[in-house]
């Protein structure tokens, strides 16, 4: 088996021992999605019904036991109506306010909600109400708990009062308004109203306490930074005066504004002179070559152009003279001599044109330097200027500072002192708590009603919980969906058959007697036995699967396996003969399962020889096919139990006698054992044509079946499909299922009612 090698690919096709791949169709696809239903939430539902109303009684029973065993509890409210800021009846600001562009109202209600729920406040309504000697609220408990007097046991009892307390004060923002309700929740009634009117009265006053107390607080701190103040304002003045005076300060503003002046001024000239040099130098780098033979046009000046064309003219009126009279023409001598004149002219025109270039060169040098200099002597003046000045305003700011600080510390001391004495809250008693005249808890109605809500959300939980954790296949879309595998279709268990209490069906119309065989026998050989029952019917369909599984060349040689032991496949192979032995074919039922054979059993054979006599070569087939009682089925039994079965199936002798038994029968049919058990299937799969895996309903795992199928496909075997046996078709995984086989049921009791 070293040379075996899969031949499944990715795109789900499967290749059988004899080269032939054939894709599976869409619907046996793995889906990508989720394609639940409303119908398949229901049947979990009505799957596990027991287990949810199990869940849900449970939970309403003991909750309803608590809620009728739970003490009444009285619950007294009253309402405060809290503002954001402080009513000042003085036209200036209180000492102690909070001012509302500083803080959101929402976050303040939240912090008067604490102070109303704090330590503090409830030991002062305990002592204010004298609740530590209330029996009706310290209880007998703490009476018994708390009998020394030591100040230990002091302090033990009055934080044990005070958490009793805070258990059951509540403090509540309404919304959208500036109301707050406080509620307390006890026993007695009375004592609820009582100590919510305290609680709101003394928070109330403990309100007002705290603006008092923090404005005297104020006015004690004002009064000390005076003193401090004033000692600091009469510094900083004589510091200022002694730097005035050391530095000759009168007016640092006009002082300042010339020196800037100044500066400006300066800069805006060196500019001007860096723009005029950089024009002179470039002018002059350009005609700085020039000769008065190579005179340049940019340095001809309106005279030097005049006598360039004096001179231009002079010699076109030479040239007519000496053409016209001859070189020796005395006018002709007299023009050349002012030629010569107005030549040397013009040359020393050209040389002071160039001379005057590079003195404006080097004046604008010149003049950039000394006003550069001058801009970096006021420089240095405006430094020294500007650090006198800042450091003359920094002492100046200091005196106005204190001095402000002396007047506004000196007049908040004498407000504080007036409003000192004003009574002003921010908080007042809207509506006074009344003693209530029902108890506020239990609620019975709400109670129950909530063990039944959560009762049932338990109960349909723990109910998906267990259908998440159940990894069975119990359908043929569980086949397809979770093996991507055909279904060959259910076989119902002899159980559903009977019905659960009675040995009648359960099926309308169907109130016939069971044949006393089937109780006795159970469900081998039920095509033979009654053909008209459910479960014949079942093998009939599985019959049409198989030959429908190629239609133009049906498959001959079968093999009948499954995963693990106890699945029924010698059932299925048994039932499956008779089914294809009914259509008149020939069939031969091979029982190759050596190590459990148990077909010689179910047809009521004797146990001599059989396959391992024929495959250790003691005798041939025709030797050890026998006659069963169903017409046209053969049967070929295990014979003796040989130390190696995978061997002896693995041989050549197998191949060559099933190649044999081809030309002799229609269909042969091969009982082997579970593929996950040993490997004998493993070994005879590569030589059929088909492979029948068998699983039990509701029973065998994913992972075994996907296990067993990879088995199959690693020696090449072309598996026809998988069989759901023993199926409960009153179980709500089957409900579909049960409508199809109820049909069947009053198609065949009508069919005997007319006969």
């Amino acid at each position: 088996m070293s040379n075996i090698v899969p031949k499944e690919t990715e795109s789900g096709q499967l290749q059988s021992h004899q080269g032939y791949r054939y894709q599976l169709p869409p619907e046996f696809q793995p889906e990508n999605g989720s394609n639940t239903h409303l119908r398949d939430y229901l049947r979990v539902v009505l799957k596990r019904k027991w287990i949810v109303l199990s869940v849900l009684i449970t939970v309403v029973v003991f909750r309803s036991i608590g809620t009728f065993h739970q003490i009444p509890i009285y619950t007294a409210t009253a309402k405060l109506q809290i503002d954001a800021e402080t009513p000042n009846i003085l036209p200036y600001k209180e000492v102690y306010s909070q001012d509302s562009s500083y803080y959101r109202y929402d976050d303040y209600i939240q912090t008067q909600v604490k102070i109303i729920q704090s330590r503090s406040l409830a030991k002062r309504v305990i002592q204010v109400a004298r609740l530590d000697r209330d029996p009706a609220f310290v209880g007998k408990v703490d009476e018994k708990t708390f009998r020394a007097d030591s100040p230990a046991d002091a302090e033990l009892k009055s934080q044990g009062l005070v958490d009793r307390f805070l258990g059951g004060l509540r403090a509540t923002p309404i919304k959208n308004s500036t109301i707050t309700e406080i509620s307390f929740s006890s026993t007695d009634p009375k004592l609820a109203a009582r100590i919510v009117n305290i609680v709101a009265n003394e928070y109330v006053q403990q309100n007002f306490e705290a603006k008092y107390d923090a404005t005297n607080r104020a006015t004690d701190f004002l009064q000390k930074q005076l003193v401090d103040l004033k000692a600091k304002v009469e510094k900083a003045e004589e510091e200022l005066l002694r730097y005035a005076r050391s530095n000759d300060i009168m007016n640092v503003s006009d002082k300042s504004d010339v020196t800037s002046q100044t500066l400006g001024d300066l800069n805006t000239e060196l500019t001007k002179a860096q723009t005029e040099r950089i024009n002179k130098e470039s002018f002059y780098k350009g005609v700085a070559d020039a000769t008065p033979e190579n005179f340049p046009q940019a340095l001809r000046t309106a005279f030097v152009r005049e006598l360039e064309e004096s001179l231009a003219k002079m010699e076109q009126d030479l040239a007519r003279l000496k053409a016209q009279y001859g070189p020796e023409w005395p006018e002709v001598k007299k023009l050349q001599n002012q030629m010569e004149k107005v030549q040397s002219q013009l040359r020393q025109e050209r040389l002071t044109a160039i001379k005057n270039a590079r003195t404006e060169y080097e004046s604008a040098v010149q003049r950039e330097k000394l006003v550069s200099i001058a801009l970096e002597n006021q420089k240095g003046v405006t430094h020294q200027v500007t650090e006198a000045g800042i450091h003359y305003n920094i002492l100046k700011r200091e005196v106005e500072t204190n001095k402000q600080l002396y007047d506004g510390l000196l007049q908040r001391m004498k407000e504080a002192g007036v409003s000192a004495g004003l009574k002003s809250s921010n908080v007042r008693v809207i509506d006074k708590a009344e003693i209530p005249s029902s108890p506020s808890s239990p609620g019975r109605q709400t109670n129950l009603l909530y063990s039944v809500l959560v009762g049932l959300v338990a109960g349909l939980a723990l109910a998906f919980f267990l259908e998440y954790m159940d990894n069975t296949v119990k359908t043929p879309e569980d086949v397809e969906k979770f093996v991507s595998l055909p279904s060959l279709g259910l076989i119902p268990s002899l159980e559903s058959a009977l019905g659960r209490s009675t040995r009648y069906l359960p099926l309308p119309g169907l109130r016939r007697k069971i044949p006393e065989w089937r109780i006795q026998q159970g469900v081998e050989l039920v095509p033979y036995m009654d053909s008209k029952s459910l479960v014949a019917e079942a093998y009939r369909s599985l019959r049409t699967s198989i030959l429908l599984s190629s239609p133009d060349n049906p498959p001959k040689t079968i093999m009948v396996t499954s995963a693990k032991a106890g699945e029924g496949k010698t059932t299925t192979a048994c039932n499956t003969a008779a089914s294809l032995a009914q259509t008149g074919a020939r069939v031969l039922l091979i029982d190759c399962d050596m190590r459990r054979p148990n077909v010689n059993k179910i047809f009521g054979l004797n146990g001599g020889a059989g396959l391992t006599e024929f495959l250790t070569g003691q005798r041939e087939f025709a030797d050890v096919t026998q006659q069963s009682k169903i017409p046209n089925l053969y049967v070929v039994t295990c014979g003796a139990h040989p130390p190696n079965p995978a061997e002896l199936l693995g041989s050549t002798r197998m191949a060559h006698g099933i190649r044999s038994l081809c030309e002799r029968f229609d269909y042969i049919l091969f009982d082997t054992p579970p593929v996950l058990s040993v490997t004998d299937a493993l070994v005879m799969a590569p030589l059929m044509d088909g492979v029948i895996l068998v699983i039990q309903g509701a029973k065998t795992p994913r992972d075994v079946l996907n296990k067993a199928k990879k088995n199959l496909l690693m020696v090449n075997a072309r598996i026809l499909g998988v069989l759901i046996n023993r199926v409960d078709m009153h179980s709500h995984d089957y409900s579909y299922y049960y409508r199809d086989y109820y049909d069947y049921g009053s198609y065949i009791s009508g069919e005997d009612k007319t006969a």
